[in-house]
Parts: structure tokens; C-alpha cells; sequence
């Protein structure tokens, strides 16, 4: 019963759903906790099973009709699991013991009070309600602890963009990149290999599509960053992206989860947004070019200097043909999120500077650059811009690009969130 793991609040909730409601919540409840796709099984469930079924064996009394799993001691080892110190007193010879657990990681410590000839320990009421009803309100489980599985170690970055696959799957760029969150971390030299998961996620959380690379490297003294473009392609109905990596010499895990819809737009429509360093057609005699055939520089973090220009790069899909090929606009928006005053928000395109046309906001927080384009007629056109950003100020800004099919006069947008540092 994922219930046991819920706050007193959601689980009341929880028993209030229609049977097929709860099934669908159990289900992705299950699998946005599983640690990692990339180990076999579902670590999390396995252990809140196991978790049970000790508490069943322990503190179950069938003489008093009580259910270990739901005697206090049973509901806190659900919750918490194993406490990192046991103890247990006796005030005298009549009474018995009182058992003390604690949990180190949450500074939680709990009493239970043991009845005389009896296996069961209960929580004095005003304890529970003033101790650990609010614990279980603000963190109602805790698998910190789950043996051969390391978290928190590291980071996952990742910047994603769908494009038209074969077909109606889609094809997914993936940039992940990650992070060692220890300043000093465990000396290991040595060949490693650090696995990389991609999956489209069902509404439930199952896995509809999957794709999995193997990254060796050589570590040293520390765990260095990684910084990797994978390419998936997933099929329709999927509703959400999970990205898992795995080092495999310390089984240290870091995953990363978004709502994305794998379902292409068909007809005229643009790709999502690519926005790095550095993407660069590999062949200078390219036709028909499509995002694969340029070299990219993984950013997984979306953030950039001012120092350095930065690359737009997407995909625009089945313009309506005309007698010259096909003709568009592009108006590119660079919208500042965060504070003004702090200087006016200018860019230029790199190469079009004399075609583009810049309009800045009266708050000067964004500014637009507008320019036509006339190419010849194809299904799919991959189109790249050179940014300039170093008159713009740091902070958090959006990239937004909209394409005017100049024959229908249908216009279509994508989004990008960046970070701009010194």
C-alpha cells in the first residue's frame, strides 16, 4: 500500500481513489521513485516490500489480532527503515523496556513503550502527535540507505530537443552532463565506465522506449565532469523523458526527469530549440542537412559566458512551397527573466548583421531580431545563428524563436531558457 510512505494528508487521500485512479498513482509513484532504470528491478519497491514483510514477522500478534506493519514500530521501519541506533531501558522491574530508535541522516529519534508480557511497543500519543506526525507531514519516507545504491553523489544536467524522426517517433537530442557534488571524492584510479540512460516515459512512468550507452573514461585522484550528446529515438505516446546515469566502479547514481510529449506536430511545425557553444556543419558541401550532421558541443547546464558567441540550432519542418522555394521569416527574441536596470539587453546576429533587424523593449529587458530568409523548397531545413552577446547583461533570460511561413502565414515558436554569466 504506497499509503504507508505517504503523509498522514495524501494517505487519507490515497484510500479516498477510485481503484483505477490509485493503480495509475501506485504505478508512477513507484517508478519516479525507482533510484535507477539502469539497475535491474525497482530497488525502491523491492526495499518498501522487504520493509513489510519484516515488520509482518517481527511485531505481528495473533493472539491480539495486530498486524506488525501497522504497529507503531512497523509503521516507522516502513517509513524509515532500519534505524542507525538501537537501545532499549527499563525504569523498573514491573515495567517494560522502553525502546529508543534513531536515524542519524533525518536527527530523528523515536521512544516506543513496551507492554509487559507483550511483543508490542506503542508511541505515547502526544509523542506521536507532536513528534512524529509533523516528521511524516514533511518527510513522510526515507530510503537514504538502500544497500549497493549511492545517491546524492552526483548531479544530472541535461538540455533536451526533439526532432521528426522516421516515421511518428521522435528523434531526441540529449545533452547530459555530470556533476561530482564532493569536494574531495573517494581516490579511484583506474579504468570506469559510466552508463547514460535515455527512456519516454507512459503517464503511469513505464518505460515505452529506451536507450543506453556505455561512456568509458579514466579516472584519477577525482571523478572528473562528463559532459556527452546522446541520440535517442522514442516512439508516439509518451508523455515524459528520464535521463539516468550510473558509474559503475561505486554503483553512484544521478537521474533527471521533465514533461515532454513525444508526439511530433505534423505539417508545418519547428523542432525544439538547440542553444551551445558551438554547432558547426561536419561536411561544408552539406544539402538537405538535418541537426545530425552537425558537429555540437554538449551544454548541458544552459548556461553561457558573454565572452564567447553562442549557436542556435533547429529544425523547421514542411514550409508551404512557393515559385522560389521556400520563403520565411525568423524573428529571434532575447527576453531578460531576472531584474532590470542593470544595462540594456543588445545582441546581434554573427554574419547577418546587416539583414537583421533589431527592436528592443521600452524596458529595455528584450530585444528582437528579425530578418527573411529565402531557400530552396525541402521537407526539412536545418537552421543555425551565431549569436553575439557580449553587450548583454548576466542573468536568466529566454531565447525564443518564431518562423513566419510567409505562403500560409502560419507562425510557429520554441523556447529555450538560458543563463548568462561573465
Amino acid at each position: 500500500d504506497v499509503g504507508r510512505v505517504l503523509s498522514i494528508r495524501e494517505s487519507a487521500r490515497h484510500a479516498e481513489m477510485p481503484d483505477s485512479t490509485r493503480d495509475r498513482f501506485d504505478a508512477l509513484f513507484w517508478s519516479v521513485g525507482d533510484p535507477s532504470l539502469l539497475i535491474p528491478g525497482n530497488v525502491f519497491r523491492s526495499e518498501h516490500l522487504a520493509r513489510v514483510v519484516h515488520a509482518d514477522l517481527r511485531w505481528s500478534n495473533e493472539e491480539e489480532g495486530v498486524r506488525g506493519a501497522i504497529s507503531d514500530r512497523g509503521d516507522a521501519l516502513i517509513r524509515f527503515g532500519p534505524p542507525d541506533i538501537r537501545a532499549s531501558f527499563k525504569f523498573g522491574v514491573e515495567t517494560g523496556p522502553n525502546v529508543v530508535w534513531a536515524w542519524t541522516p533525518l536527527k530523528l529519534h523515536l521512544f516506543f513503550q513496551q507492554l509487559p508480557l507483550y511483543g508490542t511497543a506503542l508511541m505515547n500519543q502526544t509523542y506521536r502527535s507532536e513528534i512524529f506526525d509533523p516528521v511524516t507531514f514533511t518527510n513522510p519516507s526515507f530510503f537514504g540507505t538502500l544497500p549497493g545504491v549511492v545517491r546524492g553523489r552526483d548531479t544530472l544536467l541535461v538540455q533536451a530537443a526533439r526532432f521528426r524522426g522516421a516515421g511518428d517517433s521522435a528523434d531526441v537530442a540529449v545533452f547530459a552532463g555530470l556533476r561530482n557534488n564532493e569536494k574531495k571524492a573517494p581516490r579511484f584510479d583506474g579504468a570506469d565506465n559510466t552508463q547514460f540512460g535515455v527512456f519516454s516515459l507512459s503517464p503511469t512512468g513505464a518505460v515505452l522506449s529506451r536507450f543506453v550507452r556505455t561512456i568509458p573514461s579514466v579516472r584519477r585522484d577525482a571523478l572528473p565532469d562528463d559532459d556527452v550528446l546522446l541520440r535517442a529515438q522514442i516512439a508516439p505516446g509518451g508523455s515524459g523523458l528520464r535521463v539516468d546515469a550510473l558509474r559503475e566502479h561505486d554503483m553512484s547514481v544521478a537521474r533527471w526527469m521533465t514533461d515532454l510529449t513525444s508526439t511530433m506536430t505534423r505539417g508545418f511545425s519547428i523542432s525544439d530549440l538547440i542553444v551551445t557553444e558551438r554547432a558547426t556543419l561536419k561536411s561544408a558541401t552539406a544539402t538537405g542537412a538535418r541537426w545530425t550532421d552537425f558537429d555540437i558541443q554538449p551544454n548541458p547546464a544552459n548556461t553561457f559566458s558573454r565572452k564567447r558567441p553562442i549557436d542556435l540550432l533547429w529544425e523547421i519542418y514542411e514550409l508551404s512551397p512557393s515559385v522560389n522555394g521556400n520563403q520565411y521569416r525568423l524573428s529571434i527574441t532575447l527576453q531578460r527573466e531576472d531584474g532590470k536596470g542593470a544595462g540594456a539587453v543588445f545582441a546581434r546576429v554573427i554574419g547577418m548583421a546587416a539583414g537583421a533587424v533589431g527592436v528592443a523593449s521600452r524596458d529595455r529587458n528584450s530585444i528582437s531580431l528579425t530578418y527573411d530568409r529565402a531557400v530552396p523548397a525541402s521537407l526539412t531545413i536545418a537552421e543555425t545563428v551565431r549569436l553575439d552577446l557580449s553587450s548583454a547583461p548576466t542573468g536568466r533570460y529566454q531565447v525564443s524563436i518564431s518562423v513566419l511561413d510567409k505562403s500560409s502565414g502560419r507562425t510557429e515558436r520554441t523556447v529555450r531558457a538560458i543563463s548568462i554569466v561573465d
